[in-house]
């Protein structure tokens, strides 16, 4: 675009024959100006957007940290709200104090290697709800009359009492389930059942020897076919103690990032601020129009 305006006003360079022009091409010029113009300021919005959303994600991400140095993981919004209001109820309807657990909160990875593929293979599951299989029909109850305040997030209720009941559990022991160590016999009856058949393997030639198999780096092979789990679930970690440590990691490097992108962003809002809304034809010459462009252009990819 900018070439485009330098080339509209390149017939008014010679300014002794600035009034012998034709009038059209006074008309291109001012039609390709004001459409640089417009641009300018579609980009302009776009950073202020880009700027204020930075700023949520930092104070998102400057809560978090606060919370996990205070060993509190940053579970999915909404997760433990829904936990404490379960328990206050199946408190209520029973009369006994009744622990609603997170399976994440559970469990411990004993070898680090596969920490990812665990993490990822759980996915979602990792943020079910256990409870004593006396209490699970109660605490269904109350889980169906909470759905919908919460939006009917999948925050899952397992039925460990009818798994036990319906299911011949079998745990591998080259299986995913022995990376992981519980003392929560809840848990470690849902683990178990959930990935006692999943088969460890060291390569990806191995994988077709098993109907369900994984390797360290996630790549998964089941119902006969073999995909990579998404690298992003393999490194949103929250099982166990460990993942504090992990997650404070994560989130400070993320917040390095925020403040880098911040620093651009402002840089870019700056330069724009500097600027004149409106220009000579003079100024549609000189090389900060080039400039302008590369801005507008990294506004639509920031």
């Amino acid at each position: 675009m900018a070439y485009a305006v330098q080339k509209a006003y390149a017939p008014f360079e010679n300014r002794g024959a600035l009034f012998s022009q034709p009038m059209v091409l006074f008309e291109t010029a001012q039609k390709t100006v004001a459409a640089f113009s417009s641009e300018r300021r579609t980009a302009k919005h776009k950073i202020e957007d880009q700027v204020e959303e930075l700023k949520e994600q930092a104070d998102q991400k400057r809560a978090a940290l606060a919370n996990l140095r205070k060993n509190i993981k940053d579970y999915p919004k909404g997760l433990i709200p829904f936990r404490e209001e379960l328990q206050e109820e199946l408190h209520r309807n029973t009369g006994n104090p009744v622990k609603v657990y997170i399976l994440a909160d559970l469990l411990e990875i004993s070898d680090e290697r596969w920490r990812g593929a665990v993490e990822g293979y759980l996915n979602n599951q990792k943020f079910y709800f256990l409870v004593e299989p006396a209490y699970y029909q109660k605490a269904l109850h109350v889980y169906d009359r909470m759905k919908r305040k919460h939006g009917c997030r999948a925050f899952g209720l397992v039925d460990v009492g009818k798994l036990r009941e319906k299911e011949m559990i079998h745990t591998a022991d080259d299986s995913l389930a022995k990376k992981i160590e519980t003392e929560n016999e809840l848990a470690r009856s849902y683990v178990d059942y959930l990935l006692g058949r999943v088969i460890c393997c060291d390569n990806v030639e191995q994988l077709r020897s098993y109907k369900t198999a994984i390797t360290s780096e996630g790549m998964l092979y089941q119902g006969y076919v073999a995909r990579a789990l998404r690298r992003d679930l393999m490194e949103d970690v929250f099982i166990g103690h460990r993942a504090v440590e992990l997650r404070i990691k994560r989130l400070q490097a993320e917040w390095n990032g925020w403040k880098r992108s911040k620093s651009t962003g402002n840089q870019y809002m700056k330069t724009f601020l500097a600027r004149k809304n409106h220009f000579s034809p003079s100024d549609l010459l000189r090389p900060m129009w080039q400039k302008d462009e590369k801005i507008i252009h990294a506004a639509w990819i920031l």
